[in-house]
């Protein structure tokens, strides 16, 4: 699914549905960086996206708890 999110965004780079998923792909599996790179990059996009601040609010509370 990730590769064809990344090809969907190279031909769309704004495309913030595809930014979500993708954030959700990466979060759900760990890559936790990853997923807070697309949330910072849905927020260049729209800088009061309330959906992509409570995304990374959630990264920063889920890291606060991983040893």
């Amino acid at each position: 699914a990730l590769y064809f999110f990344g090809q969907a965004l190279s031909i769309d780079p704004e495309n913030i549905d595809i930014r979500f998923k993708t954030a959700s792909i990466y979060q759900k599996t760990g890559y936790f960086y990853m997923a807070k790179v697309e949330y910072q990059d849905i927020l260049v996009i729209d800088p009061e996206n309330k959906i992509a601040k409570k995304g990374l609010d959630g990264l920063k509370n889920l890291q606060k708890t991983i040893p």
